[in-house]
């Protein structure tokens, strides 16, 4: 009976992930792991030495995450899926020089944010909150739900290129998202001396705020010349 009772509670984890998903509390690992997350991981608990590499191609959850970190907090191998669980929030906050909080996958990869919960992130000085580092490039950011809260680095955007680095195209589709950037950089888009793709805030967002750095000739929201920006409804969206 008990071999029974455990197939039935287990088979709808197995379908929804494809696999067996494994719940890491980054508290009970070694001190300067690097916890490399599978399709379906759920991650939890606080670290000040710790990390997480996404593993390409997977979608992993974060409920209740904090991670200080001298490495990126959060780094995707490729295209990536983080889901913010419902109801808890997750802080992420990068100490080293070189480090974003979240270092998007390479060229031509994507980073889909989603879920209900909130996501704190911010990076080292001339890095990203969610994006590049320093003369790093990294692939597309895709925002379709949650509470997003960037802040980049000194010369570096909150969402998208860190400083003399590039990222993809940035869309936001949904959710409440504020992203500051530090001296010199846009809240969304460009770090100084920085470029990145597009940028597409569609109509399904409750609310967009972007704050450019101080001493930043840029607007809030820049891709920086000659790309292309788009936002389908001016009234949620906040340039400062």
């Amino acid at each position: 009976m008990k071999k029974r009772l455990f197939f039935i509670f287990a088979l709808p984890l197995i379908l929804a992930t494809g696999s067996w998903a494994a719940v890491i509390d980054l508290s009970k690992l070694a001190n300067y792991t690097n916890y490399e997350a599978k399709n379906g991981d759920v991650i939890t608990g606080a670290t000040n030495t710790c990390s997480v590499t996404i593993a390409a191609g997977a979608t992993v959850t974060l409920k209740g995450v904090s991670i200080i970190g001298y490495v990126s907090c959060i780094q995707c191998k490729g295209s990536a899926a983080i889901i913010l669980a419902d109801g808890t929030e997750n802080t992420l906050t990068a100490q080293n020089s070189q480090t974003p909080a979240i270092m998007v996958g390479g060229d031509g990869t994507t980073l889909t944010i989603k879920g209900k919960g909130i996501l704190n992130a911010k990076g080292a000085n001339n890095c990203a909150g969610i994006g590049s580092s320093r003369r790093k490039s990294c692939g597309n950011i895709k925002i379709e739900d949650g509470t997003i809260n960037a802040m980049g680095g000194e010369f570096a955007a909150g969402i998208g290129s860190g400083y003399n680095g590039s990222c993809g195209t940035i869309t936001i589709k949904g959710g409440t998202v504020t992203a500051t950037g530090g001296q010199f950089a846009a809240g969304i888009g460009i770090g100084q001396n920085g470029s990145c793709g597009a940028i597409i805030i569609a109509k399904g967002i409750t609310k967009v705020t972007a704050n450019k750095g101080e001493y930043a000739a840029c607007n809030g929201i820049d891709a920086g010349s000659n790309k292309s920006m788009t936002i389908e409804d001016q009234s949620k969206v906040t340039q400062n």
